[in-house]
């Protein structure tokens, strides 16, 4: 007949306690992790969504800041039959070139801000990035 000792029996529970606190706590841990893996997802896919949008607005500010407004033609300055219509008429057009400068002055401070905010986006990224592949590795 097989005995046991009070004592191994003692081990063994012991033992056992030890082991299931240890899956327990590791269950735990790998959930906590899970939940940052998953927040790291979600933020990385807002942050390629923002970027994807500078990059339209950025190549929309480009196409429009390539596309002119036709210079007024010479020959009506030259048909103007007296002078103060002919001032009157380089006035105007003094003030739609001045108009057109400073949309042109707003629109490249702000394709600047944008190319900013789109090298910050994309050094976010490659930090998310980067920390993705660590926790991957680890």
């Amino acid at each position: 007949m097989i005995t046991f000792d009070a004592l191994y029996l003692l081990l063994l529970i012991e033992l056992s306690c030890i082991l299931a606190a240890g899956a327990l706590f590791f269950f735990i841990r790998a959930g906590k992790f899970r939940k940052l893996y998953l927040g790291g997802l979600k933020e990385l896919g807002a942050a390629k969504q923002a970027q994807e949008d500078l990059r339209r607005q950025l190549a929309a500010m480009k196409n429009e800041a390539s596309t002119r407004q036709p210079a007024p033609q010479a020959s009506a300055v030259r048909d103007a039959k007296t002078a103060p219509e002919t001032d009157g008429r380089i006035e105007e057009i003094k003030k739609l070139l001045q108009a057109a400068e400073t949309a042109l002055k707003d629109k490249t401070e702000r394709m600047e801000q944008l190319q900013v905010k789109f090298s910050d986006l994309e050094k976010e990224y490659m930090i998310l990035y980067h920390q993705q592949q660590k926790q991957q590795q680890g």
